[in-house]
């Protein structure tokens, strides 16, 4: 009985310490890469969704169409060394992420 308490309180300790250090995910290469193109097709696409004129709109599409020729370059990289599915992953949290703190809150309204 005692060692299961103890194991617990270890078990405890252990996750507050590593939590106290950082995130370990912060200094990953592939999802900061990841975050990066995210957030550059997220501000493509509220630019061009709150685009004022056509101009605008054009600026939003030139970015959104540079996030997609960056997110194949690091696709690539990273299939290269069996990271690839990883990046995907990335940046599909990272584009939801991005998109959900981008939508208005209607939840009052309802």
């Amino acid at each position: 009985m005692y060692k299961i308490i103890l194991n617990i309180i270890i078990v405890l300790f252990v996750g507050v310490f590593m939590a106290a250090c950082g995130d370990s995910a912060s200094d990953n290469p592939v999802l900061i890469d990841a975050r990066e193109v995210a957030k550059m097709r997220c501000k493509a696409r509220e630019m061009i969704k709150n685009a004022p004129d056509r101009v605008a709109k054009e600026e939003g599409r030139e970015l959104r169409r540079r996030a997609k020729e960056l997110r194949r370059m690091y696709k690539d990289k990273y299939e290269k060394i069996g990271k690839g599915e990883e990046f995907s992953d990335f940046y599909r949290a990272e584009k939801k992420k991005c998109r959900e703190e981008a939508e208005p809150k209607d939840d009052d309204n309802e």
